[in-house]
């Protein structure tokens, strides 16, 4: 059912200068609780999820270019928050967001409770730039400064676009 880039459980990653290019699926996936990662200084290639989080992760992402390559697994989601607990916290500084042509999806998408605060990121060909969903992501607090969003995906009519979706 694909591949992933990395898979961290229960640890501490940090990555400078990454690099990964042309990953199934995933390209980083925190997997378990209290698993903490920074990643900075590269970028993320993956056809589905750049960055795939589960269970209590904390996460930090830093002068990165993540891009979603294809729509072979479904709609795409760079930035992933999921898993069955709350307590999810992610810092994102100078990120980019991207999506092919042709290829489009929710930049980030979440499902349970998230603390998120994005500062100086840039969103292209986003269908949504931010897709709260499900109860369990109720009282999640997302912080957005100094952020663009450039929705550039002709396959959706005006009516479809929305910055940000709570449900």
């Amino acid at each position: 059912s694909g591949a992933s880039g990395i898979i961290l459980r229960k640890a501490t990653l940090n990555v400078t200068n990454i690099s990964i290019t042309n990953v199934a699926k995933q390209g980083i996936w925190l997997h378990q609780a209290s698993s903490n990662a920074t990643i900075k200084n590269g970028a993320i290639l993956a056809e589905n999820r750049c960055v795939d989080t589960r269970l209590n992760v904390h996460l930090v992402l830093e002068d990165l270019n993540l891009k979603a390559t294809t729509l072979k697994h479904g709609n795409t989601q760079p930035i992933t928050v999921g898993g069955y607990d709350d307590g999810t916290t992610i810092e994102m500084n100078n990120v980019n967001v991207d999506f092919a042509e042709g290829c489009y999806g929710y930049a980030i998408i979440s499902f349970v409770k998230t603390e998120l605060t994005a500062t100086n990121c840039k969103f292209t060909n986003a269908y949504n730039v931010l897709y709260a969903r499900e109860d369990d992501a109720s009282n999640s607090v997302f912080t957005f400064n100094n952020c663009n969003m450039y929705a550039n995906a002709p396959v959706y009519g005006p009516s479809n676009w929305f910055a940000l979706i709570a449900i």
